[in-house]
């Protein structure tokens, strides 16, 4: 068994199955990573060497797209992450593939979103009006459990919180405004419980809070 130091100083294991002849030279690939995601006026932009600072950071860009994105999550594994994008939620997967073999220099580089290689991507529209996907969080726990929330008011009633639980397919919208489960107005970030996915924490617009307010839906606790 050999023990190596991670580009981001975490040490990991390997065990050999056979040995290693004398003056031999072997590549383990590094299980360890850290993404830093930035968005910008020209996209996403994407580093996986944020925590290595023996070398100068590689960026690349995720979107070709000006869009404002205001939120964004990955799946624990990262190679799935999901960012709110205006009024919908695009999906992007095959992340890890894409930054494990990209030959790009250091320095600002593309992702080449054409190549299709191991990369897929599709929006899903959550809500209308045009309001802004503020925040999105995945169960630390269930890769396919997405959460996604909405500010903006709503006069019609329109839900502020969404839940994906099949990878972002489809969404169904929490009791909203119309229901007076929520209150009518927006709600900046989610997230779901790590110890328990059955809690959701929102982030409002509501100020002051005298009391904690817990509200059911189904069997889903939301702490607002």
């Amino acid at each position: 068994m050999l023990t190596f130091t991670s580009r981001i100083k975490q040490q990991f294991q390997v065990t050999l199955t056979d040995s290693i002849p004398a003056r031999d030279s072997v590549k383990f690939v590094d299980p360890l990573k850290a993404y830093l995601y930035f968005a910008t006026a020209c996209g996403l932009w994407v580093t996986p060497d944020i925590l290595d600072f023996t070398n100068t950071p590689r960026w690349f860009r995720v979107t070709s797209l000006s869009d404002d994105v205001k939120s964004l999550s990955a799946t624990p594994s990262g190679d799935t992450i999901y960012f709110g994008r205006n009024s919908v939620v695009q999906i992007m997967t095959g992340m890890n593939t894409i930054l494990a073999f990209d030959t790009a220099a250091k320095g600002h580089n593309d992702i080449l979103l054409s190549s299709g290689r191991a990369f897929t991507q599709t929006s899903i529209t959550i809500t209308s009006a045009n309001r802004y996907v503020e925040g999105i969080d995945v169960d630390r726990n269930d890769p396919t459990h997405v959460l996604a929330s909405v500010a903006g008011y709503s006069s019609a009633g329109t839900p502020h919180v969404y839940v994906s639980n099949n990878s972002g397919a489809t969404w169904t919208a929490l009791p909203g405004t119309g229901s007076g489960v929520l209150p009518n107005m927006p709600v900046y970030q989610c997230v779901i419980d790590a110890y328990n996915p059955s809690h959701y924490i929102l982030g409002t617009e509501l100020e002051y809070l005298t009391a904690m307010m817990a509200v059911k839906h189904g069997s889903r606790k939301i702490m607002v």
